[in-house]
């Protein structure tokens, strides 16, 4: 299925990613100290791993069943791009500010 191709690249880095992380909250508990605006330093981390993540997945659906099915076009017609547009746009800017907090 080519809506799925080179995905498991993305499963396996998250994955290799998630017990790097573990490993090194585990080793020092005083990493996730601290917090901001009154959320604590391990919500603001979880924002910040879900939040490319959820654009993974919003491109995975979104984007890829435009590309080889024309998707978006047969389900919102002329308006299906600008519509995808939006949600992309909120989830990149996601990206950025929950690195910058």
């Amino acid at each position: 299925m080519k809506i799925l191709e080179h995905q498991l690249w993305y499963l396996l880095f998250l994955v290799s990613w998630g017990f790097a992380f573990y490993y090194l909250f585990k080793s020092d508990a005083s990493f996730l100290a601290g917090e901001l605006f009154g959320i604590s330093t391990f919500y603001w981390f979880i924002f910040s791993l879900l939040s490319p993540i959820l654009h993974q997945v919003y491109v995975l659906v979104g984007w890829r069943p435009e590309l080889y099915y024309q998707g978006i076009t047969k389900l919102f017609g002329q308006y299906g791009f600008r519509i995808f547009k939006v949600g992309f746009a909120i989830l990149i800017l996601s990206r950025g500010v929950s690195i910058l907090f």
